[in-house]
This record gives structure tokens, sequence and C-alpha cells, in this order.
């Protein structure tokens, strides 16, 4: 560039002088101008100045597998490739040498060959995130791996990394896991389950179906982008059916030449989306038409109602067939009906005058068994002993004495915050207020029952306690439907009341407070993630505690969105595990929830050996370095080019200062002499 213009400047010097006649101060005037305006750019070329260069080891168990058809390991033929290369890299770098399995660790050059394969588990992102964020500006980074990637971190490098293959590639395979899916499920309403694809060697794309037992319910098209091995997906499904323990399977097709990682299963409750309740009232009143249209206008629930309008010892002059009060069909309801329903309301009724005790065995078997039962209690409920001598009795939360328990008095009620039914309607202001009347009184509570509701002198009004596998209310008042007169916060208390008692009866997961995602099953060296909810405007602080064989640790839940944490751990300790997860608030707990899974004896990295490159490729893709299998490693990999830069002289201070003076010296010699 700067001899063009040398040609150009003298020919047009040439010009001016022969026809202008110019001396010598025009003509080197006008030639600083012409290089000042033309800026020409001298390029110089000088050697790189030594770089960085992090070189990391993986030393999971997988790289003690033979390399090739050899009997030297995987590690050390990389630590042979690099004593080969040291003095050539040393020339060009400055070296640091770490190590890497689940977690990254720095070391001298002596204990970096020094370091066997022991790691249980890889992490290649979190190791090369690591170094990239703690290197300076320029570095660049060295792999050895067999590229065997699996804990789920994503990756996040800025540096250029250069990644070394080590073992033989795996061909092609595809497998499919189970990352979360919901802890409960409604029959008929959507869920979602988040799963994992991975797959090894070319494979463009692949097709995910979900079974519910033998039955297809969704299927999805998974696309790969150039570069990545892994993928999750969320499938979208919709479950038939209900019961406690439902399978459900996931595939992926084509199947490949490993077909037992082609299929991941789970298994998870899925609850009706319809409940069926019966509610029977001794006699008609304010609470029976409150509760009543309450539980009519729940779309979830099928309601079978019954109050007695006619008692068997009224004088009828007719026949049965004529009259519209038809008797209560109490053989049939008690004897074969009752195992269909989910929830059984008996409100102020005295069954002895329509029934045997003998009547109540089925109702108290079935709740054992898992059903619900509330019994509403005013004058009738206890009286002469009923109910405390039938087969209920047993399963009651409340022990009552002989006698007449009810008392004709007034009270104010206490909401009791500490159970999901009341934690979030306990601060509704104006409950204490209202002034009820007629109260039953008891001697004790069982073993395990808590109190819902109570009088501000202490009495228990409504109490909660368990069943066998069934759950049981009792409310010792049927006065609480003047709650309901008193202000709108005041009738949402009294509807979120009975909403909850009826959800916590029928053990919805609708009131749950937390709810969990997160697999069942892990390897040794995997790592335990589990999504954790609560339940929108729950205020207090999340806690962890986890209980393996070897002990129990305190964990910490990360909060990583509105509602939303992440409770994470490497597990090292094969057999059951528990998670346990408690939200506290003033020094209280507002729920807690056991998460249960287990871990198996192998480590994961011995779960399988092949080498997979399609993660470290990717890496490198990505960060904008390069692979190379271990059969092509060397010097020149990472060969270092020279840096060109552009100097500029007719733009230097001196070059500037040189134009003003000449031009200076032009102006005078033509004005002043």
């Amino acid at each position: 560039m700067v001899s063009n213009l040398a040609v150009v400047f003298f020919v047009v010097v040439f010009f001016l002088t022969v026809k202008k006649g110019l001396d010598f101060f025009s003509v080197l005037f006008l030639a600083l101008l012409f290089f000042f305006v033309g800026n020409p750019a001298i390029r110089k070329t000088s050697p790189l100045e030594k770089k960085i260069l992090c070189v990391l080891l993986d030393t999971s168990l997988s790289m003690a597998e033979p390399v090739g058809q050899g009997k030297i390991s995987r590690m050390e033929e990389a630590k042979r490739l690099l004593r080969d290369n040291l003095a050539q890299l040393k020339k060009r770098y400055r070296l640091k040498f770490y190590s890497f399995g689940a977690d990254i660790k720095a070391l001298s050059e002596r204990e970096f060959f020094a370091v066997s394969a022991a790691a249980a588990a890889t992490d290649i992102r979190k190791a090369v995130n690591e170094v990239s964020r703690i290197s300076p500006p320029g570095a660049e980074i060295l792999l050895f791996s067999d590229g065997r990637q699996n804990l789920p971190t994503r990756l996040n490098v800025s540096k250029p990394v250069f990644s070394v293959g080590m073992g033989e590639p795996s061909g092609t395979d595809v497998s499919v896991e189970i990352v979360s899916f919901p802890q409960n499920a409604f029959e008929g309403i959507s869920q979602t389950a988040k799963i994992k694809v991975r797959k090894d060697g070319n494979v463009p794309s692949v097709k995910l179906r979900l079974f519910q037992g033998a039955k297809k319910l969704c299927e999805k098209e998974v696309d790969f982008a150039p570069h990545q091995s892994e993928k999750e997906i969320d499938l979208d499904f919709v479950p038939v059916g209900h019961g406690k323990n439902m399978r459900f399977s996931v595939d992926v097709l084509p199947l490949d030449s490993e077909p037992d990682n082609n299929t991941a299963v789970f298994r998870m409750p899925v609850f009706k989306s319809r409940i069926k309740a019966l509610f029977i009232s001794g006699r008609p009143g304010w609470e029976y038409r409150y509760i009543r249209a309450f539980i009519k206008s729940n779309p979830r629930i099928d309601l079978t109602s019954f109050v007695i309008l006619r008692n068997p010892e009224d004088y009828i002059p007719f026949p049965d067939n004529k009259l519209s009060l038809i008797p209560f069909p109490v053989r049939k309801i008690f004897l074969k009906d009752i195992y269909g329903y989910d929830l059984v309301i008996l409100l102020n009724f005295d069954y002895r005058r329509f029934m045997p005790e003998s009547y109540l065995k089925p109702l108290a078997e079935h709740i054992r068994k898992g059903g619900g039962f509330m019994l509403i209690g005013g004058e009738n409920v206890f009286k002469g002993g009923n109910y405390i001598k039938s087969p209920l009795g047993k399963i009651l939360p409340v022990v009552v004495g002989a006698g007449n328990v009810f008392e004709e008095k007034n009270f104010f009620l206490k909401v009791f915050p500490d159970h999901p039914i009341t934690s979030f309607i306990s601060e509704i202001k104006g409950v204490a207020d209202v002034n009820l009347n007629g109260l039953n009184r008891v001697s004790r509570l069982r073993e395990g029952a808590r109190t819902l509701l109570g009088t501000k002198s202490g009495l228990p009004v409504a109490v909660a306690g368990s069943a066998g596998r069934g759950r049981v209310i009792v409310i010792l008042t049927n006065d609480l439907w003047r709650i309901f007169f008193g202000k709108v916060e005041l009738g949402y208390f009294y509807q979120e009341f009975f909403r909850n008692s009826v959800m916590w009866l029928t053990k919805s997961p609708l009131l749950d407070e937390i709810s969990v995602m997160g697999k069942k099953k892990y390897l040794v060296g995997e790592k335990m993630e589990l999504s954790v909810s609560v339940k929108p405007k729950t205020k207090g602080r999340l806690s962890a505690k986890i209980y393996t064989p070897s002990g129990e640790q305190f964990l910490s839940a990360q909060l990583r969105k509105r509602n939303l944490y992440i409770v994470e751990k490497n597990l090292e300790t094969p057999g059951k595990h528990r998670v346990v997860l408690e939200l506290k608030e003033k020094g209280r707990t507002r729920a807690r929830y056991g998460f249960e899974f287990s871990v198996g004896k192998k480590d994961i990295e011995i779960s399988d050996t092949r080498s997979d490159f399609s993660t470290i490729e990717s890496i490198s893709g990505v960060s904008g370095g390069k692979f190379v299998s271990w059969r092509s490693f060397g010097g020149e990999f990472l060969k270092s080019e020279n840096k060109a830069r552009f100097y500029h002289p007719a733009r230097t201070p001196f070059f500037v200062f040189l134009l003003v003076i000449v031009a200076g010296l032009k102006w005078w010699r033509q004005n002043l002499r």
C-alpha cells in the first residue's frame, strides 16, 4: 500500500514541478499533506506473547478403561500424549494443570502426572465452566476426556476449548432418562414430564412416546442441532383412570444396538377428577344449607345428600307409595353403597333412630382403608353415647365422656394456623368476633389429632386426625354457619374452611403447600436434583435435610423463580435416601414433606464406560476451539500464529508537528519575504 502511494505521489510531484516550477518547500508541503490525507498503514508482525493454557484431565473411573487395542488406560495415554508434547507447548504457553471428576481441582505439574482414575462421576461442563471463569482473558483450555458427561450441568464457557477424545467412538446409541414428573396427578387433567434424550454418533432426530400401561398417551419428534448430544423435552400427557401407583413408560425410536436404555419408567398416583360425597343431615338447618350449596357449586364433587324430614316414629296414616317423603334408604346406603363414596359427612344425625350400630361397621372399615369422614355435632351427635359406643367411636380423633356433653353456651373462635386446612385463612380478621352457641365437650384428643378451631378459653371446636389410611374431622358444633352472615371476608373463611377440609379428607394434592418433582432412582455419583414448588402466597422459609445410610445433612434450597426452588446433592452412598422439606414461618412449621428415593450400588461411571465424543465435540464447537481424537493429537494442534498489527506513521504527533512547521515556513516565504 505504501509503495503504491509513493509511485502516485512522485508522478504528481514530477508533473507539478515541470508545469508549475515548484520550489523545495512547496514539494515538501505537498508530500506531507498527501501522506496525511492518505493515511497509509504499515503492517508489522511480531510473535504472540505466551498465553495461558489450562490443561484439564478427566479422572473419572471410565478413564481407567483401555484405549485402542492395547492394555494402557485412557488416562495413561492422555498423560503420555501430553509428556511427548510438553516441551513444545511450554515454548508458546504458560501451563496450568487441573483434574476433574464431579469437582475440579488445581494441581502442580508433578501432582497432575500422578493422579489416578478414581472419580465416581464426570462433570465436564462444570470443569470447563469453572476454568473459563477463573482464567484471564486470552487463555485457552486443553481438555483430555472420554466424554462421559453424567451430571446435569449447563454449559457456560467463554474461552476456546481444544478437546482430545480418549478411547474409541461408541457408534450410534440413543438413551432416554426421566428427569422429573408430577408427584400427583388427576385423571383427565394435562400433566407434564421432563425427559432427557441423549445420543451418541450421527443421529439427527428421534421419536419419543409415552405410555400408561399399554395405552399410548402422546408422542413427539426430537431434532438435534449440530454439536448437540443431549436435549431435555417436556412431554404433555393426560392420564386415564386413577390409582395409587400408576405405571408410565417413555421409549425412544428407532431402537438401536443398546435397547436396554431406550425405555425409562416412572410411577405416580393418579387421583379421581371427580370425588363422590355422601351428606346426611339429621334435620334441615342453616349449616346443612350452606355446606350443601358449597359442595354443589364444586364441579369436582359428585354429591348425594339426604336431610331427614320424616323420622321412623312419625305416624303417617297413608301407605308409603302414596307419600312424597319416602323412608330413608338406610340399608342400601350403609350396607351396599357406602364403599363407593370418597367422603361421608354426617351432620347432627342420630343414627340410632334408623339403624343398629352394626350398620356403621362397613363405614368404619371403609374409612380405615382410605376414605374420608366428617362428623358435625349439635345436640344429637353424642347424645346418650351416640357414635362413641359405635364402630365409629375408635376412629374419631376425640374421646368423649359419658352423659350429656352438649352445652348451650356462647363462645368465640380461635383459629389454629399450623394445619394445611387453616394455614392460609388463619389471618382473616373478624372470625374471633362472631358469637357462636352450642358446643360438645370432649375429654381429650387422641394421639396425633390436631385442633383446627378452638374457643378462646382453650376448648376444641374442630379436630382433625387419621384412622388407618383414612382421615377424619370432628366439628363439635353445628353453629359455624353464623360466620357466613358476617362480612365478605368471613364468608370467604367459612367457604375456604370447608373447601380445604374436603380436600384434606380426600387427600387432594391441591391442598399441599409443598410439591416435589424428581427421580426415584439414582446411581452412585449422580446428582440428585429436586424441583420444589410451594403454594402461591405461601410465606416462610424453605429448609431441606437429607437422611442417608451414612448420616444426615442439611441442604440448601436455591430459589430459581417465584415459588420454585431447586435442591441438589451429589450422591455418594448406596441405599435408601429421604429428603425432608419444611416450610417455616415465625418459628413454626407451616408444612412438611418427605421425598424418598433409592441409590443403586453401581457407580454411574462404570454403568457405561464407552467413549462418547459428542459432548466434548459440542463444547469445542460452541466455544470456538477444536476437537481431535487421541490418535491425531500433536503439538501442532495448538499451533500459535504471528500477531499482525498496522502502524499509521502519518497520524503520529511527530508527523503532524512536521506538517505544521513546513506549512508555516512555506507561508513565511511567500508572504513575508
